[in-house]
């Protein structure tokens, strides 16, 4: 008898045991990054992003070298300031203008990027990237009515900021 008692808490033990291990085991379960499909998602993301699904921006990384970027890039060059280390691209969709600026370093890589949206139905520009985002990155980690905040696994942040101005929006990388 006291073998049977014995035998049935050493199962239970056993299968509490397991079943405790399990839920561990699947709260540590992380977002992977993924590169996104361009093309299931809002026209915004696909204007913006220049139809190129790698890099963080446009087809770039942070890092990429300035050289590059300026080979590459295919819309109207805005400003340039070398004192300041920026360079501006600018783009105009119908009534809309898009203003990408790239920050870089003393090495001339790039080490953030900046959108500035300046748009008709700023919302459907916010929803375009904030699906985005929320797929390649997982949920944002700061979300409230203005701003929003990914984190990747590089270690670069994503902030979507809706500006105060009703037809702005930014998006800052670094």
């Amino acid at each position: 008898m006291y073998l049977k008692i014995a035998s049935f808490f050493l199962v239970m033990i056993s299968l509490f045991a397991c079943e405790k291990k399990e839920k561990t085991t699947e709260a540590k379960v992380e977002f992977q990054e993924t590169n996104v499909p361009l093309d299931t998602l809002g026209e915004w993301v696909k204007i913006v992003m220049n139809k190129k699904k790698d890099g963080v921006l446009r087809g770039f990384e942070l890092g990429t070298p300035l050289d590059t970027i300026k080979a590459k890039e295919k819309t109207k060059l805005l400003e340039e300031n070398t004192a300041q280390r920026y360079i501006t691209y600018s783009f105009d969709v119908d009534e809309d203008m898009v203003d990408v600026t790239y920050r870089y370093d003393e090495k001339q890589k790039v080490k953030s990027f900046e959108v500035l949206a300046i748009v008709n139905g700023v919302e459907s520009f916010i929803q375009d990237f904030t699906t985005y985002y929320n797929l390649r990155y997982g949920n944002a980690k700061q979300s409230n009515d203005t701003m929003q905040v990914w984190q990747s696994q590089k270690g670069y942040k994503i902030k979507l900021i809706k500006s105060n101005k009703t037809s702005q929006a930014r998006i800052l990388i670094e």
